[in-house]
């Protein structure tokens, strides 16, 4: 299990606001986005990947409140972070690595999950965690490193506090290969699914709506597609 109890009920309200339409504004703190602003004024694209999460997605939303223009991967369209109007998506349908690969070479921000359930993926490989084994894959990794892109590995958490932490990590700086890079990447999700294990083993629960981490925008009334 890659979120906590307290994370899933977070995300099960998020997507039924954003089922129907409701602008919220989430309650987000972002750690390590240096490397957007790096990335941008140089022209380059940049990966972002991580376990599955729904809560990492509200990075979009922070994108676009700095006026970046990111682009993610998802299995079907959806709205999310309690925006407006739908995010800029790449639906997995047989082609969209290429579509992928299109947005790097254009210096776009792209955000993936790069776990997989059994027989979903043709690349993938086991990795043990303290949640149990995970299936990544190295397919995303390649294409950016031949697009030349900067890659940042994703996670989130939420606190005890109700803020929804995203943090972002690049690889090491001694990885330079597609296989170094993965390795560092199957370490960043080793960490990331042993911080949620103890979370869990320390009841981390919601207490109270001043824990959902988000504001809804008072005025503003549900509304349907």
């Amino acid at each position: 299990m890659m979120e906590t109890p307290s994370e899933v009920a977070l995300q099960m309200v998020l997507r039924a606001l954003d089922r129907v339409g409701t602008e919220y504004d989430p309650v987000v703190r972002v750690h390590g986005a240096e490397p957007f602003a790096i990335a941008r004024d140089a022209g380059r694209g940049l990966l972002m990947i991580g376990p599955h999460a729904a809560l990492s997605k509200l990075v979009v939303r922070f994108l676009c409140d700095q006026e970046y223009s990111p682009v993610i991967v998802v299995a079907d369209l959806m709205r999310f972070g309690g925006m407006q109007r739908y995010p800029r998506q790449i639906v997995t349908t047989p082609d969209f690595l290429l579509r992928v690969r299109t947005e790097l070479r254009a210096g776009s921000i792209v955000g993936a999950m790069a776990d997989h359930e059994p027989g979903t993926a043709r690349r993938a490989f086991e990795v043990q965690t303290p949640a149990g084994p995970v299936l990544l894959s190295d397919g995303l990794i390649r294409i950016a490193q031949k697009c030349g892109s900067a890659i940042l590995f994703i996670a989130s958490a939420l606190s005890d506090d109700g803020v929804v932490h995203i943090y972002l990590e690049p690889p090491s700086p001694d990885s330079h290969s597609v296989e170094a890079i993965t390795k560092d990447f199957a370490a960043f999700v080793q960490s990331h699914a042993g911080r949620v294990q103890r979370a869990i083993r320390d009841d981390y629960r919601l207490s109270g709506s001043e824990h959902l981490g988000l504001k809804l925008n008072e005025q503003t009334a549900p509304r349907r597609r």
